[in-house]
């Protein structure tokens, strides 16, 4: 019996991809290394695409020095079992790693062995940079366990023992420096890797975590890409007076975004990587415009929309339950529902109007309507966020148990001060050591009367960078990208207040 044996396993998307992108003749000797660099792990190399005509005739396939062999299957688990027929160690890759890490890869393996692991991983290594490696042991384990390891997963072999870990003997790896912060995606398995990936390797050849380091020091702009999360304000008015809401701060004017102001917005998501959420939120109330179900109809329809997110009070969830009804279904399942809900017992203290009869309704008849249509599923992408507040603070298991009794998600959001509220929040969850800004990296603020701001803190308007209605947004973004800079640097915005904001570390998508 072999004792190692390595397994590339990537799909036809994941093929496709890197055919579509990888057109430099540079990838063809960095495709070669990687499979230079296998033999040096094992002699013993199995590709599992999972369409092999497809991947015969493929540039990968063609650039693949090594001596590797066909296993055809499609089934990640099935492929495994059939590999330790003959082999007790698998060492893993999920696609063509074209920043693979040799170094880092033999430590992992070394460790491995040294302590008999199921499975062994990096714990703080980017995706894409090391396998991992799992051990024939692992089924076993399983069923001493009382469990069996079933061949239909929901989610990869890897994530379903990473999340079981205390089911099984796993080992790590840590690698200095920790870079875990950046949520670096070497995995080229979508097109915002794919351009983190490329610009790195033109900037170097070296995947150290030291040299990606020092690169991203030198310069931030490697990690700068089209934004991933768009905030537009599609009106700036509500009927609520919420106690949490910078709304009663600054001075409101009542403006709204029309349909051309929405095209723009959907012409440059559709010069980005095909993964742009857009949130309809802000500081007012989506619902309350009167072309919602239109406005949001074109959003949706739009292929370069990855998620269509709409943060309401509940008040009109009817206008929900139209568009669910006007829309395409792989159109419904990109649509994801926040309900604002805060209180219980104190609705109309936090909220400013007694409501929550009214939308305590609202929920549970949009509830019904997916029960109703077959949408049952789509339940999970309906959420009831709470604000963790001094006024609400003994409330979270009640609305929680809310959440949990009509079948839909539950999100429990920081306070934010917007620096210019008073502070109500019961924790402080602050790192000790500052970070850069994920808004700045990765989010674009649309206001309803077109401005786009500094940041989504910035609710007074104080610095924009631009308007929608006369400039392009692609200027806008190319502007933002010296700010990130600056502010990776430390160079931190007094206007607005970047180093009393507590919000730089929350993560949107």
């Amino acid at each position: 019996m072999n004792t190692v044996a390595i397994l590339i396993n990537f799909t036809s998307n994941d093929l496709a991809l890197l055919e579509n992108t990888l057109v430099d003749d540079t990838y063809n000797n960095i495709i070669e290394n990687f499979s230079k660099n296998l033999s040096l792990l094992s002699e013993n190399i199995f590709i599992s695409p999972q369409d092999q005509d497809q991947f015969n005739q493929s540039k990968v396939c063609q650039a693949l020095s090594c001596g590797y062999k066909i296993i055809e299957s499609n089934h990640e688990i099935k492929t495994l079992k059939t590999l330790f027929e003959k082999n007790k160690t698998i060492i893993y890759f999920s696609n063509i790693f074209l920043l693979f890490n040799l170094e880092i890869s033999q430590k992992l393996l070394s460790i491995h062995k040294q302590f008999l692991a199921d499975y062994s991983f990096g714990e703080n290594i980017p995706a894409g940079l090391c396998p991992v490696i799992f051990q024939s042991s692992i089924f076993d384990t399983a069923l001493q366990s009382n469990e069996e390891i079933p061949d239909e997963l929901p989610m990869a072999l890897s994530s379903y023992i990473e999340k079981n870990i205390n089911k099984f003997h796993v080992e790590i790896h840590y690698e200095e420096p920790d870079l875990r912060m950046l949520r670096l995606d070497f995995s080229a398995k979508n097109l915002r890797s794919l351009s983190l990936i490329d610009k790195v390797v033109k900037e170097s050849a070296n995947s150290s975590l030291s040299n990606l380091s020092k690169l991203f020091k030198e310069k931030p702009q490697t990690l700068y890409h089209f934004p991933s999360y768009i905030e537009v304000e599609l009106i700036s008015e509500c009927d609520l007076n919420c106690t949490f809401c910078p709304r009663q701060y600054i001075e409101n004017q009542n403006n709204q975004l029309n349909e051309k102001e929405i095209e723009k917005i959907i012409t440059f998501c559709d010069q980005g990587l095909g993964d742009t959420h857009i949130a309809l939120g802000g500081m007012g109330e989506p619902l309350q415009h009167p072309h919602f179900e239109e406005l949001a109809k074109k959003l949706i329809n739009s292929n370069s929309t990855k998620s269509l997110i709409v943060e309401t009070n509940g008040i009109n969830l009817d206008k929900i339950i139209k568009l669910l009804e006007a829309i395409e279904q792989d159109e419904k399942e990109k649509l994801k529902i926040i309900l604002n809900l805060n209180s219980l017992k104190n609705y109309t203290t936090i909220h400013g109007q007694d409501k929550l009869t009214l939308i305590l309704e609202c929920i549970n008849k949009l509830v019904k309507f997916l029960d109703n249509n077959n949408l049952s599923h789509l339940k999970k992408s309906v959420y009831l966020q709470m604000l963790k507040i001094e006024e609400n603070e003994d409330e979270t298991d009640n609305l929680f148990a809310l959440s949990d009794e009509l079948g839909i998600g539950f999100i429990l959001q920081k306070y934010n001060t917007y620096n210019i509220m008073p502070q109500k929040r019961v924790s402080d969850m602050t790192p000790l050591e500052r970070s850069s800004c994920w808004h700045l990296r990765r989010d674009m603020t649309i206001k309803a009367n077109g401005d786009v701001s500094y940041c989504k803190q910035d609710v007074s308007n104080k610095n924009i960078r631009g308007n929608i209605k006369t400039k392009n947004l692609n200027k806008i973004w190319s502007q933002q990208q010296s700010s990130w800079v600056k502010n990776y640097q430390q160079k931190l915005e007094t206007n607005p207040n970047c180093q009393s904001c507590d919000e730089y570390f929350t993560f949107n998508l």
